[in-house]
Parts: C-alpha cells; sequence; structure tokens
C-alpha cells in the first residue's frame, strides 16, 4: 500500500485526514487496477478545501 499512501498524502494535508479502507481482492470491474470510491462535503467546515479544476482532474 506504500504507493497510495504517498499519493494520499501528498493530496490530503490535513492534520487530520479523512477516513479510508482499503480491501484486496483478485479482480476488479472491466480490468481496472485500482478503484477509489469517496464521499466529499463542500465547504464543510474548518477542514474544507477549494475543489479546482486541478483537483478535479486527479479524481477522473
Amino acid at each position: 500500500y506504500s504507493t497510495i499512501n504517498q499519493i494520499y498524502s501528498d493530496w490530503l494535508t490535513e492534520t487530520i485526514p479523512p477516513a479510508r479502507a482499503a480491501y484486496e481482492v483478485p479482480k476488479l470491474p472491466g480490468g481496472a487496477l485500482v478503484e477509489i470510491v469517496c464521499e466529499a462535503f463542500r465547504n464543510s467546515g474548518e477542514y474544507g478545501t477549494e475543489f479546482t479544476a486541478e483537483l478535479e482532474e486527479a479524481l477522473v
């Protein structure tokens, strides 16, 4: 999980990062190598962030 941990820490630099879970499975739909599912709240208070075009592209 070291690669995803590095990416996670590069993008999410808050003192208290969001919770997450990781599961190893034998195969993902469509031949995908990674699947990321997230839930976010825009401008949700102290830990809110601006939703930039750069962030949107990174999430695609």
